[in-house]
């Protein structure tokens, strides 16, 4: 189903590096950008999936000013590397 914009898209992804354990959680030492349709977004969390061992989560909110669509490209990046592209739909 498509995302409305102005709402929190959460990623799954692996392969994001190395992690610091604050509490329960554990976020990456490296910072994670979103690029979406070519435009990049800041996350509000890039870490391991609780629960989950070798699994990350990335949460980011798309802009409400973000044009809908079907297919939209999105990557991510780290450490000035850029992930394999997926395909996201935004209402």
């Amino acid at each position: 189903n498509p995302l409305p914009r102005g709402q929190s898209l959460v990623i799954f992804a692996t392969g994001l590096g190395a992690v610091t354990q604050s509490g329960q959680l554990s976020s990456t030492n490296a910072p994670v950008t979103v690029l979406l349709n070519g435009t990049e977004l800041p996350t509000s969390f890039a870490g391991l999936a609780p629960g989950f061992i070798g699994l990350y989560q990335v949460n980011v909110t798309i802009p409400p000013g973000t044009p809908p669509g079907l297919g939209i490209p999105l990557t991510l990046k780290v450490g000035g590397q850029q992930s394999n592209s997926v395909v996201v739909a935004l209402q």
